[in-house]
């Protein structure tokens, strides 16, 4: 009996002795067939960096995805995607606070970080997005290179569109590019707010509300502008875009 104890624990400790350590890896996908290999070996990813797939993998998956001739990166060593956040900036590199953050990984501007909540919060005020890993489940996709042609297309003159005045679409562009920045963070989203508000009103529209919500903690604000109907009044059409941007 003692023998047959003695090599249960031998066992169990030679099978532990095998467990492959988990690390967090980039992969790049570059055709259909790199496609089928990885997801006969992964089931999703956690996220994406710059077009890389991050994913969980042991030695074994990653010596299988680098012998099939994938890009495979090791980001994180002998770690797992618990407690580790994909940190990526909600604003241009010039609109970002000093947050003396520590970093994990770095690619092109996007960051694999192990952050507490305290860290998370820092993260956030300083203009980061904070996303964990763990909730992230992102299915393997392969986009083939794009080639465009231009369309040889003949547009009716009597079309609404024919009725638009370019010269007035150009002036209220360049009127909020003049705002320089239209970042949620900044004073120039509130006179632009107004500004739209302002210039509805304008038209002779006095259907103009502010439709309130909260992001991060900011106060936000909708500009919803309704034009009855005259034909069709009990229809409804939505038209809708961002007057918020993140350029300068």
């Amino acid at each position: 009996m003692i023998a047959r104890v003695f090599l249960m624990v031998l066992l169990i400790l030679s099978s532990a002795g095998s467990v492959l350590a988990d690390g967090i890896y980039l992969i790049k996908i570059s055709n259909e067939d790199q496609l089928a290999t990885v997801k006969s070996r992964l089931d999703y990813a956690h996220g994406t960096m710059d077009g890389y797939f991050i994913v969980q993998a042991d030695d074994n998956t990653y010596q299988s995805l680098l012998n099939s001739g994938i890009e495979i990166e090791k980001a994180i060593e002998n770690r797992d995607i618990s407690g580790i956040q994909l940190v990526e900036p909600e604003a241009p590199v010039t609109f970002l606070k000093s947050s003396n953050l520590t970093f994990d990984f770095e690619r092109d501007g996007l960051y694999l970080a192990s952050l507490n909540d305290e860290s998370i919060v820092t993260a956030r005020r300083a203009g980061y997005m904070v996303l964990p890993l763990g909730d992230l489940q992102t299915p393997f996709f392969y986009n083939p290179p794009a080639y465009y042609a231009l369309a040889n297309i003949e547009y009716p003159s009597d079309t609404m569109a024919d009725l638009v005045n370019q010269d007035s679409l150009l002036s209220y562009d360049t009127r909020l590019e003049d705002f320089k920045t239209r970042y949620i963070y900044s004073d120039s989203i509130e006179y632009a707010k107004d500004w739209i508000v302002s210039k509805f009103q304008e038209f002779g529209y006095t259907d103009v509300v502010l439709d309130e919500f909260y992001y991060d903690g900011l106060q936000l604000f909708n500009v919803v502008c309704t034009k009855p109907g005259t034909t069709e009044a009990d229809k409804v059409i939505v038209i809708g875009g961002h007057y918020d941007h993140l350029g300068i």
